[in-house]
């Protein structure tokens, strides 16, 4: 039978353990969204080009 301040620390242990388990987690969505952002950005400023481009089209004929 653990006593009673064995118990607390291994409640106190198991949470710790617990909760750095979710920050690793977090931590691995991070990188992979990280990644995923990597690969948009090119198309994304691509895009964000041809916008300005089409914009600069647009006030050509308006002058």
């Amino acid at each position: 039978m653990r006593t009673l301040q064995e118990q607390l620390k291994l409640k106190d242990l198991t949470e710790r353990i617990a909760r750095n388990a979710e920050n690793i987690e977090y931590s691995v969505q991070a990188i992979e969204r990280g990644k995923q952002a990597e690969e948009d950005l090119p198309k994304l400023i691509k895009r964000q080009e041809n916008m300005i481009e089409e914009l600069k089209n647009f006030m050509e004929v308006e002058a």
